[in-house]
Protein backbone atom coordinates (compact mmCIF):
# COMPACT_ATOMS: atom_id res chain seq x y z
CA UNK A 1 0.00 0.00 0.00
CA UNK A 2 2.75 2.32 0.71
CA UNK A 3 3.99 1.83 -2.86
CA UNK A 4 0.82 2.66 -4.18
CA UNK A 5 0.37 5.78 -2.40
CA UNK A 6 3.92 6.78 -3.30
CA UNK A 7 3.16 6.09 -7.10
CA UNK A 8 0.42 8.07 -6.77
CA UNK A 9 1.53 11.09 -4.95
CA UNK A 10 4.62 11.23 -7.70
CA UNK A 11 2.59 10.72 -10.63
CA UNK A 12 -0.16 13.61 -9.23
CA UNK A 13 2.94 15.75 -8.85
CA UNK A 14 4.02 15.33 -12.21
CA UNK A 15 0.15 15.25 -13.50
CA UNK A 16 -0.25 19.00 -11.67
CA UNK A 17 2.43 20.48 -12.04
CA UNK A 18 2.37 23.81 -14.07
CA UNK A 19 5.20 22.80 -17.10
CA UNK A 20 2.89 19.83 -17.53
CA UNK A 21 -0.68 21.63 -17.71
CA UNK A 22 -1.96 24.94 -19.65
CA UNK A 23 -3.73 27.00 -18.23
CA UNK A 24 -7.97 26.97 -18.60
CA UNK A 25 -7.42 23.60 -20.72
CA UNK A 26 -8.11 20.94 -18.15
CA UNK A 27 -10.63 17.87 -19.33
CA UNK A 28 -11.87 15.29 -17.45
CA UNK A 29 -12.90 11.58 -18.23
CA UNK A 30 -15.08 9.07 -16.48
CA UNK A 31 -15.90 6.00 -18.07
CA UNK A 32 -17.36 2.35 -18.33
CA UNK A 33 -16.58 -0.63 -20.69
CA UNK A 34 -15.34 -4.27 -20.87
CA UNK A 35 -12.10 -5.76 -20.79
CA UNK A 36 -10.64 -8.96 -21.27
CA UNK A 37 -7.27 -10.81 -20.13
CA UNK A 38 -5.17 -12.99 -22.19
CA UNK A 39 -1.62 -14.07 -22.28
CA UNK A 40 1.35 -15.34 -24.50
CA UNK A 41 1.17 -18.57 -23.18
CA UNK A 42 -1.16 -20.85 -25.77
CA UNK A 43 -1.86 -23.41 -22.67
CA UNK A 44 -2.48 -20.36 -20.23
CA UNK A 45 -5.79 -20.37 -18.33
CA UNK A 46 -5.77 -16.68 -18.62
CA UNK A 47 -6.68 -16.97 -21.92
CA UNK A 48 -10.19 -18.76 -21.28
CA UNK A 49 -10.90 -16.02 -18.93
CA UNK A 50 -14.83 -14.34 -19.65
CA UNK A 51 -15.12 -10.70 -20.04
CA UNK A 52 -15.16 -8.28 -17.11
CA UNK A 53 -16.46 -4.73 -16.27
CA UNK A 54 -13.75 -1.89 -16.17
CA UNK A 55 -13.90 1.77 -15.31
CA UNK A 56 -11.75 4.27 -15.70
CA UNK A 57 -11.00 8.19 -14.66
CA UNK A 58 -8.10 10.34 -15.96
CA UNK A 59 -7.41 13.66 -16.35
CA UNK A 60 -5.44 15.51 -19.05
CA UNK A 61 -4.20 18.61 -20.27
CA UNK A 62 -2.65 20.47 -23.30
CA UNK A 63 1.15 19.64 -23.31
CA UNK A 64 3.14 22.83 -23.93
CA UNK A 65 0.13 24.95 -25.36
CA UNK A 66 -0.46 22.34 -28.67
CA UNK A 67 -3.73 21.99 -29.86
CA UNK A 68 -3.10 18.49 -30.62
CA UNK A 69 -0.83 16.43 -27.99
CA UNK A 70 -2.04 15.95 -24.27
CA UNK A 71 -0.78 14.85 -20.85
CA UNK A 72 -3.07 12.85 -19.30
CA UNK A 73 -2.94 10.79 -15.78
CA UNK A 74 -5.42 7.87 -15.73
CA UNK A 75 -6.76 5.25 -13.39
CA UNK A 76 -8.32 1.91 -14.59
CA UNK A 77 -10.18 -0.74 -12.62
CA UNK A 78 -11.01 -4.62 -14.19
CA UNK A 79 -13.37 -6.16 -12.12
CA UNK A 80 -13.17 -9.74 -11.03
CA UNK A 81 -13.24 -12.46 -13.50
CA UNK A 82 -13.21 -16.27 -13.24
CA UNK A 83 -11.63 -18.15 -14.84
CA UNK A 84 -13.05 -20.94 -16.51
CA UNK A 85 -12.67 -24.88 -14.76
CA UNK A 86 -11.12 -22.93 -12.08
CA UNK A 87 -11.37 -21.41 -8.45
CA UNK A 88 -9.52 -18.36 -9.18
CA UNK A 89 -10.64 -14.98 -9.52
CA UNK A 90 -8.46 -11.68 -10.79
CA UNK A 91 -9.43 -7.98 -10.52
CA UNK A 92 -6.57 -5.33 -11.35
CA UNK A 93 -5.87 -1.75 -10.95
CA UNK A 94 -4.19 0.28 -13.12
CA UNK A 95 -2.42 3.67 -12.81
CA UNK A 96 -0.64 5.26 -15.98
CA UNK A 97 0.39 8.37 -17.45
CA UNK A 98 1.01 9.39 -21.04
CA UNK A 99 0.32 11.22 -23.78
CA UNK A 100 -2.64 11.50 -26.35
CA UNK A 101 -2.71 13.11 -29.72
CA UNK A 102 -5.59 14.40 -31.73
CA UNK A 103 -7.23 16.24 -34.48
CA UNK A 104 -9.28 19.07 -33.78
CA UNK A 105 -10.51 18.63 -30.27
CA UNK A 106 -13.35 21.11 -30.81
CA UNK A 107 -14.72 19.93 -33.60
CA UNK A 108 -18.09 17.77 -34.05
CA UNK A 109 -16.27 15.13 -34.28
CA UNK A 110 -12.62 14.22 -33.49
CA UNK A 111 -10.17 11.25 -33.32
CA UNK A 112 -7.11 10.78 -30.98
CA UNK A 113 -4.62 7.82 -30.42
CA UNK A 114 -3.14 7.61 -26.63
CA UNK A 115 -0.18 5.83 -25.28
CA UNK A 116 1.69 5.61 -21.85
CA UNK A 117 3.06 3.67 -19.13
CA UNK A 118 2.23 2.50 -15.49
CA UNK A 119 1.81 0.22 -13.12
CA UNK A 120 -1.14 -2.52 -12.59
CA UNK A 121 -1.72 -4.26 -9.49
CA UNK A 122 -3.07 -7.80 -10.20
CA UNK A 123 -4.89 -9.46 -7.32
CA UNK A 124 -6.23 -13.08 -7.11
CA UNK A 125 -8.83 -14.12 -4.86
CA UNK A 126 -6.23 -16.62 -3.12
CA UNK A 127 -4.81 -13.24 -1.70
CA UNK A 128 -1.57 -13.57 -4.05
CA UNK A 129 -0.85 -10.43 -5.71
CA UNK A 130 1.65 -8.92 -7.45
CA UNK A 131 2.83 -4.93 -9.24
CA UNK A 132 4.33 -4.88 -12.58
CA UNK A 133 4.93 -1.62 -14.73
CA UNK A 134 2.69 -1.68 -17.59
CA UNK A 135 2.48 -0.11 -20.81
CA UNK A 136 -0.45 0.80 -22.80
CA UNK A 137 -1.75 2.19 -26.40
CA UNK A 138 -5.12 2.78 -27.66
CA UNK A 139 -7.43 4.85 -30.40
CA UNK A 140 -11.20 6.09 -30.63
CA UNK A 141 -13.67 8.32 -32.11
CA UNK A 142 -14.53 11.83 -29.77
CA UNK A 143 -17.98 13.34 -30.71
CA UNK A 144 -18.95 16.71 -28.80
CA UNK A 145 -22.61 17.19 -28.35
CA UNK A 146 -22.49 20.17 -26.06
CA UNK A 147 -19.33 22.72 -26.46
CA UNK A 148 -17.91 21.17 -23.03
CA UNK A 149 -18.95 17.47 -23.31
CA UNK A 150 -17.81 14.92 -25.46
CA UNK A 151 -18.66 11.29 -25.72
CA UNK A 152 -15.89 8.99 -26.44
CA UNK A 153 -15.91 5.15 -27.62
CA UNK A 154 -12.44 3.59 -27.66
CA UNK A 155 -10.00 0.62 -27.76
CA UNK A 156 -6.95 0.21 -25.15
CA UNK A 157 -4.81 -2.69 -24.74
CA UNK A 158 -2.73 -2.87 -21.37
CA UNK A 159 0.15 -5.04 -21.65
CA UNK A 160 2.02 -6.01 -18.22
CA UNK A 161 5.77 -7.55 -19.97
CA UNK A 162 7.70 -9.60 -17.83
CA UNK A 163 5.64 -11.44 -15.61
CA UNK A 164 6.86 -14.29 -13.40
CA UNK A 165 10.37 -13.35 -13.95
CA UNK A 166 10.15 -12.53 -17.71
CA UNK A 167 8.72 -16.06 -18.75
CA UNK A 168 5.39 -14.55 -20.39
CA UNK A 169 3.11 -10.97 -20.44
CA UNK A 170 -0.53 -10.13 -20.31
CA UNK A 171 -2.54 -8.37 -22.10
CA UNK A 172 -5.93 -6.56 -21.35
CA UNK A 173 -7.98 -5.37 -24.15
CA UNK A 174 -10.59 -3.15 -23.59
CA UNK A 175 -13.68 -1.22 -24.86
CA UNK A 176 -14.81 1.85 -23.26
CA UNK A 177 -17.32 4.65 -23.77
CA UNK A 178 -16.29 7.58 -21.72
CA UNK A 179 -18.05 11.31 -21.27
CA UNK A 180 -15.28 14.03 -21.21
CA UNK A 181 -16.04 17.20 -19.42
CA UNK A 182 -13.96 20.23 -20.55
CA UNK A 183 -12.68 22.05 -17.56
CA UNK A 184 -12.58 25.91 -16.79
Amino acid sequence: MRKLTLIASIMGGLAFSSQAFSINELYLETGIGASQYSSNLGASTINDAPVSPSAKILIGSRLNRSPHAWFELMYNYNAKTTYANSAVDLTSQMISTGIKLTTEHKAPMSFFVRGGIGKVFLSANSGDSINKNQYYFGGGVSYRFENKQALNFEFQQFNVPNVDAGNYQIQSTAVFLTLKQDID
